[in-house]
């Protein structure tokens, strides 16, 4: 992404879904939104302000280039090994979820 703005419309983006922008991907909008305000509109300002905010920390190495480190590298925390995309930042439950459903391999998740 080049900026925040081009962000806000991404259509596979749970930021851009919470703001009205994108398709819906699934995200547990019931959960989120509470976090931000118990008014929609209120929800897309301080959400957008929360992704803002975070902008000014710079990236974090453990989520650059495609998802968690551990994914990339199917290191795990725990003894199993997890189902990893480097499409995907997520659980390897929630990536086991997505091949489950064919959403990975249908192009739902782009390339």
């Amino acid at each position: 992404m080049k900026d925040l703005n081009e962000l806000d419309h991404y259509p596979w983006c749970g930021h851009a879904e919470l703001l009205g922008h994108g398709r819906p991907i699934g995200l547990a909008t019931d959960t989120i939104m509470p976090l931000f305000s118990q008014r929609k509109k209120s929800v897309r300002k301080n959400s957008r302000q929360f992704v803002a905010d975070g902008v000014a920390h710079g990236q974090r190495p453990e989520l650059v280039g495609g998802g968690l480190r551990r994914s990339q590298t199917k290191q795990t925390c725990t003894d199993e090994e997890q189902d990893y995309d480097g499409r995907v930042l997520d659980s390897g439950d929630f990536v086991a979820g997505l091949r489950e459903q064919g959403l990975l391999d249908r192009g739902i998740i782009p390339e």
